[in-house]
């Protein structure tokens, strides 16, 4: 598919403005966001960073889930996409202030590990199945009322919560498009169930592969529920985990149009693309581990805090990238893969 218009609406502006966007943004919002709650934690600056980040990204995917209801009644895109991001960061504050004031952090990290996993579940690989014929209303209803009502069901059982280590998986999966072509011509729910299998068996092999070089535990104990048998990530594992969310598959191959990787025919192409996704999260990793102990050095910070550190800013730029490609659309543009007619659609 040949690109058109300006600069900043074709390849590479395309990738360019998403970088800048997406990165740059997120280490100065996450730096000025910490320097607040140094002074002003809620639990500790750490945590307060993580969720606050957490809660209102959920609430902003929440509108993505059905096509940015009530929002669409703005017409500008940008005005829409800015609008969005704001009411989600004012409930998405609010909301974790209430619970901090009310639950420990475990309960909350329970609360919003369920949250995450169910709305993925139901309506970006689930596609709203059971409400998606509904009104943007009454989608929107379905999905919080869902949402909410499993997540506190989830939390008052023994299972208590859903790992969350399926989350740069997903993130791969749609952006490659390996979703798509796998499970493209599926029906749902089967569709769904088929796609998580997969999720599930990937978490597996990345889990197994982290452990050979020490940064991940099997053996290490659940952080919320004795249910699971799942183990921990080493610190330098979470860097990469949460690395491998900001630059995996949403990060870097929507923005890019996973150029070059389209001139491969799938699933070969998506397959590499994933490889390429995981190789820049482990050199982002390696880049972190190296410089952010002479950022924080342990003589005048302590122990931790350099870890913790890296971890906020390998997380933080997740948020923007949510924020730039659902808000502002860019990233989404179409484009085919070799072989492919037209966009979403196999043989």
């Amino acid at each position: 598919m040949k690109e058109s218009g300006t600069f900043w609406n074709k390849q590479p502006g395309i990738f360019i403005k998403c970088i800048l966007a997406i990165y740059f943004t997120a280490f100065v919002w996450c730096y000025l966001l910490n320097q607040y709650l140094y002074m002003r934690p809620i639990i500790t600056w750490y945590l307060d960073n993580w969720f606050l980040w957490l809660f209102s990204t959920w609430w902003f995917l929440s509108f993505v889930a059905v096509g940015q209801w009530p929002f669409t009644l703005i017409k500008g895109r940008y005005t829409r996409g800015f609008a969005m991001i704001l009411v989600s960061w004012v409930i998405g504050w609010l909301n974790y202030y209430l619970l901090a004031k009310y639950c420990d952090a475990t309960t909350i990290l329970a609360v919003v590990g369920n949250l995450y996993f169910l709305i993925v579940f139901f309506s970006f690989t689930g596609e709203n199945f059971g409400w998606a014929h509904l009104s943007p209303a009454k989608q929107y209803l379905a999905v919080i009322a869902t949402n909410l009502g499993l997540a506190w069901l989830l939390c008052n059982t023994a299972i208590r919560w859903i790992p969350p280590w399926w989350f740069c998986v997903v993130q791969i999966f749609l952006g490659s498009q390996l979703f798509v072509y796998w499970c493209g011509k599926m029906t749902q729910p089967l569709k769904n169930i088929i796609a998580w299998a997969i999720i599930w068996i990937i978490v597996a092999l990345y889990t197994s592969l982290l452990s050979l070089f020490g940064w991940y535990n099997y053996a290490h104990p659940d952080l919320v529920s004795d249910f699971w048998r799942l183990g921990f990530f080493s610190p330098e594992g979470k860097i990469f985990f949460n690395a491998w969310c900001s630059f995996g598959g949403l990060g870097l191959l929507l923005p890019m149009h996973n150029w070059p990787f389209r001139k491969i025919k799938q699933p070969w192409g998506g397959i590499i693309a994933s490889i390429f996704t995981s190789i820049v999260a482990y050199i982002v990793t390696v880049v972190f581990i190296s410089i952010f102990p002479t950022l924080f050095p342990i003589a005048t910070f302590g122990a931790d805090r350099w870890v913790l550190e890296a971890q906020t800013y390998a997380w933080f730029p997740t948020m923007l990238v949510f924020f730039v490609i659902y808000g502002f659309g860019w990233g989404l543009e179409p484009y085919t893969w070799k072989g492919q007619k037209a966009t979403g659609e196999y043989e």
